[in-house]
């Protein structure tokens, strides 16, 4: 996921629709009211029995969506940040050449108050948040772009210092090198959003 700085495992007990939500980078927040992310939340029931039940027991895809759906907008609240917004785009749109200084700078914060923002809202620091970025980058790069493009060219491409920086960061967020994790993963539906699933 876009945040989460470990791997999230899962255990399948029994038989489970596959059902996939892909949120904006600050979307998942929106479904939250005064929460924390400074931490993982780990106690927080988002969908009662109920739901889950009515959820995993349609068949019908038009139903399941209208359900879905209906869930969703019944907990949305606008939840938005501006501040968190413009950094969020700054570094998707300087990723290349970014530093947390010249964030603050423009937003005309110091960087402690930025980190913190991060902190709380998103559960990273800004810095963790703009090796997200890359990660996310190369994943685009390999799936989409360029699936030939060497992990050396894209550590040049993206201002790594060389390739065992790329390597270090790929294992920070990831667990595996980067040849590991492409020849695990399976890539779902058309966004960057990689799965490796264990049998």
């Amino acid at each position: 996921t876009p945040i989460r700085e470990k791997v999230l495992s899962v255990r399948q007990v029994g038989k489970v629709h596959r059902i996939v939500i892909v949120f904006h980078v600050l979307g998942i927040q929106q479904f939250y009211a005064h929460q924390d992310f400074s931490d993982y939340v780990t106690s927080y029931q988002f969908l009662d029995k109920r739901e889950l039940d009515q959820i995993f027991n349609t068949t019908d895809l038009q139903k399941l969506t209208a359900f879905l759906d209906h869930c969703l907008l019944k907990r949305y609240r606008n939840n938005s940040h501006e501040l968190l917004n413009h950094a969020i785009q700054h570094i998707f749109e300087h990723h290349e050449d970014f530093l947390v200084n010249g964030l603050a700078n423009e937003l005309r914060i110091s960087r402690r108050h930025l980190n913190r923002l991060f902190k709380i809202r998103l559960g990273v620091s800004t810095k963790k948040f703009h090796e997200i970025v890359l990660l996310r980058k190369i994943l685009e790069k390999k799936l989409f772009t360029n699936p030939k493009e060497t992990f050396t060219r894209l550590a040049y491409e993206l201002n790594y210092s060389d390739q065992a920086h790329l390597n270090k960061s790929f294992k920070n967020l990831t667990q595996n090198s980067p040849n590991q994790f492409f020849k695990k993963g399976t890539l779902l539906g058309d966004q960057d959003t990689f799965w490796h699933i264990l049998k």
